[in-house]
């Protein structure tokens, strides 16, 4: 009786062998301008790839909105500027003095408005985070903090872009753009109604844009259905809406104090007033 011999299956290790090949073939590092033109452009792709990604590059954000932030604080006080010179030269000698005290008093403001911005800029992407990271857990995700960071900040270079148009036309024509629907309202009614003017001011298709990105954000890092992901973000978006209303009327009891210094603008989680960022989201 001949036995036949069966040759061993060399299965297991090819298994491993293509187990290790598709490991390294996972990219560990992306570049900032892949994420950037990903983001902007192919943003479902590029959040799947974001997904167990160690480094995201979220500092670029943190850096480019300091750098838009104090370029549209500049570009505010140049603008405020200009009629500086004007008052000095029309007016007597006794005109000169009140008027150098004036321009430092437009710097000061200014700076303090880049500083607070910036500030409610970076608080902003921890509170969008955290809301987003709670939010997506209730309604039954599978998500780390850490991503939800990441979306946040990512998620807000449309509204970094919006600061950037608006700062190169006030440059160019001299002359300032509406916020979102603002210009509906007149500015008797602005003034009577600060708290819709600056709902209404926030609303564009920059917002409209950057809660997009937060929709598919959040469907790619907590596995979640769009219509999951649509009632998180909009839960979200009515708690920055919230918090916007209620600061604001606190900047706006305070800047009465303080001789109007600093003036009306966004909050953490919402935006920015004429100026200043304020915040990832409005």
């Amino acid at each position: 009786m001949s036995v036949e011999l069966i040759p061993l299956s060399s299965t297991p290790d090819q298994t491993t062998d293509q187990t290790i090949v598709s490991e390294t073939e996972v990219p560990t590092r992306i570049s900032v301008w892949k994420i950037m033109g990903g983001v902007l452009l192919r943003p479902h792709a590029m959040f799947e790839r974001m997904h167990d990604l160690r480094r995201t590059h979220n500092w670029v954000v943190v850096l480019l909105m300091l750098v838009v932030t104090i370029a549209v604080a500049l570009v505010s006080f140049a603008g405020r500027a200009d009629v500086m010179p004007q008052m000095a030269t029309t007016g007597t000698a006794d005109s000169v003095a009140p008027a150098t005290s004036m321009s430092s008093m437009i710097l000061v403001s200014v700076g303090l408005s880049a500083l607070t911005s910036i500030i409610g800029s970076v608080t902003g992407y921890f509170l969008c985070a955290v809301v987003l990271f709670g939010t997506s857990l209730i309604m039954g995700g599978k998500v780390r903090f850490r991503q939800m960071l990441a979306v946040s900040i990512w998620s807000s270079v449309p509204l970094i872009l919006r600061q950037v148009v608006h700062a190169a036309v006030a440059l160019v024509t001299g002359q300032t753009i509406a916020a979102g629907f603002s210009g509906v309202l007149t500015m008797s009614e602005a003034a009577s109604m600060p708290v819709l003017n600056l709902l209404l001011g926030q609303f564009d298709i920059y917002l409209l844009w950057s809660a997009i990105l937060l929709v598919i954000g959040v469907t790619v890092m907590a596995r979640l259905s769009t219509g999951k992901s649509i009632t998180v973000v909009l839960i979200y978006l009515l708690f920055a809406a919230a918090a916007a209303v209620g600061l604001n009327l606190a900047l706006s009891a305070l800047s009465g104090l303080f001789g109007g210094i600093g003036g009306g603008r966004g909050v953490p989680g919402m935006g920015g007033g004429p100026g200043g960022m304020g915040g990832p989201r409005f």
